[in-house]
């Protein structure tokens, strides 16, 4: 991707409007995707693009969402839109996998991992990747009956915590995603979705007790892949609550 000075001066701005927060970070399997994500557009700025402000920004996502039809047109619309900050940063968008419509679930991860960047595909790192996968096979899902993504189809540096601005930017997309594809129930694996969709900050287990409503759909919460692949010990109450989220 091409970066110009006016681009540079756009993303500095961006984040100079951020406050931090947030942390993210068996046998490896890879899992099946849609069709590979589009590359960035090369972007043709000139010196006297007038720099844009957090709001601006969030306003033409929020436009950029509302307009897509299909998920394959809103990752192209984000793939177009020169003006994203956190595109600056990316290889490429990350999508996810599954069904497009009406899936039974809707899992929802952290960020994307170093190689989801890379490849353009969701869940790509071994030890993650296999870890969804066998909880799906473990509950009789198909990765015919759901729907996964990352919460941000966007890594950030180092795979650092999301910023409030960057979270806010992101709200209209994720929105927007359930939106289109319908699904009968949510799972996110740790807190960034629903901070995202709520403009708020909680832990896992605010969430996890909480299961806040979105498009009349529960909202289930349950720990991060990162996490479990830690530490086990947090798969039993995974299991639970991905059970919870299918009844």
């Amino acid at each position: 991707m091409q970066n110009s000075a006016a681009d540079a001066m756009t993303t500095l701005r961006f984040l100079l409007d951020a406050g931090e927060e947030y942390e993210f970070s068996d046998s490896p399997a890879r899992l099946a995707t849609s069709n590979k994500a589009p590359a960035f557009a090369p972007v043709e700025a000139t010196s006297d693009t007038p720099l844009l402000s957090t709001d601006d920004i969030v306003e033409q996502a929020a436009s950029i969402s509302a307009t897509a039809n299909t998920l394959d047109e809103l990752y192209e619309k984000l793939a177009a839109f020169s003006d994203c900050p956190l595109a600056k940063f990316a290889t490429t968008i990350v999508k996810g996998f599954g069904a497009a419509a009406a899936p039974k679930l809707l899992i929802i991860s952290e960020l994307p991992t170093i190689e989801d960047d890379k490849s353009g595909a969701a869940f790509s790192d071994g030890a993650e990747g296999a870890l969804l996968k066998s909880m799906l096979a473990k509950a009789g899902l198909s990765e015919a009956e759901v729907h996964a993504i990352p919460a941000s189809a966007f890594i950030t540096p180092g795979r650092r915590a999301l910023t409030a601005p960057e979270m806010k930017f992101l709200a209209p997309i994720l929105a927007r995603i359930i939106e289109l594809i319908k699904p009968k129930a949510i799972l996110a694996l740790g807190s960034a979705a629903p901070n995202i969709l709520f403009a708020r900050g909680d832990s896992v287990a605010i969430w996890r007790a909480e299961k806040p409503i979105m498009n009349g759909i529960p909202i289930h919460t349950t720990f991060s892949l990162s996490a479990m692949v830690k530490d086990t010990s947090l798969r039993k109450d995974a299991w639970g609550d991905l059970h919870a989220a299918l009844d």
